[in-house]
This record gives structure tokens, C-alpha cells and sequence, in this order.
């Protein structure tokens, strides 16, 4: 079985970009405003992506607020503790970026696949 998911959406913020202690390597943290469409309605969820590498930078260079973007990669699933509760939460590790609308101020490759530099 493989776990690849795609999202298209918007961005709710600009990109954080960050480095590993470590290593250094560069991590960048997003969040995907994503629309589901329905005969009679339309709702919207925030799905949060986080990139590694390569990928990471080119996300915080060329994204921004509002970017409209499709992301694949594996769907992670998250646990902590908050208030004596044990919260789940999904988030999008990221394989690959597609841009899909115009308006960035420098042109950007069509599309990105990262070299073999995030960590799973």
C-alpha cells in the first residue's frame, strides 16, 4: 500500500522557514487553505505541509500568502498532549510542488521535485 496524497489550495500564510540544530537542514512550515466542492455547498479545511531540503527553500523563495499551489507527498499523522487530552492531527510531508497560479513577483519553475534530501 502507498500513502501519496495531493492537496490543492491557497496559502493562509507566508511560508516559515527554518534550519535543523543539527544539521541544518532547512525545514519550511505552510498552511493549504483547501475547498471541497458539493452540488450545494463549498467548505473549506486547513491542511498543514511541511517541506524538507531543497523543496523547503524553494517554497519560502517563491510562496507567499495567498500562493495557489498543489502539494504531494505522505499524509503523517501527529499526537500530543494538550489539557490532559491526547490530540491527533494529519499533516502533509511533501514530496513534490506544483505552482499553479501567476502573480509572484519572480517566475519560478513550472513545477519542483526535490532531490532525495527530506526525511522519510
Amino acid at each position: 500500500m502507498r500513502n501519496l496524497c495531493i492537496f490543492r489550495g491557497h496559502l493562509g500564510q507566508d511560508p516559515e522557514l527554518r534550519h535543523t540544530s543539527g544539521k541544518g537542514m532547512a525545514v519550511c512550515k505552510m498552511s493549504l487553505a483547501v475547498t471541497e466542492k458539493y452540488k450545494d455547498r463549498e467548505t473549506m479545511f486547513w491542511m498543514p505541509v511541511v517541506a524538507w531540503g531543497t523543496l523547503a527553500e524553494l517554497c519560502a523563495r517563491y510562496l507567499k500568502k495567498g500562493s495557489d499551489v498543489e502539494f504531494s507527498g505522505k499524509l503523517r499523522q501527529n499526537e500530543y498532549q494538550k489539557d490532559g487530552r491526547t490530540i491527533k492531527a494529519f499533516e502533509l510531508t511533501a514530496a513534490t510542488m506544483e505552482f499553479c497560479g501567476g502573480g509572484a513577483k519572480s517566475t519560478p519553475p513550472a513545477s519542483t521535485e526535490p532531490e532525495a534530501d527530506f526525511p522519510f
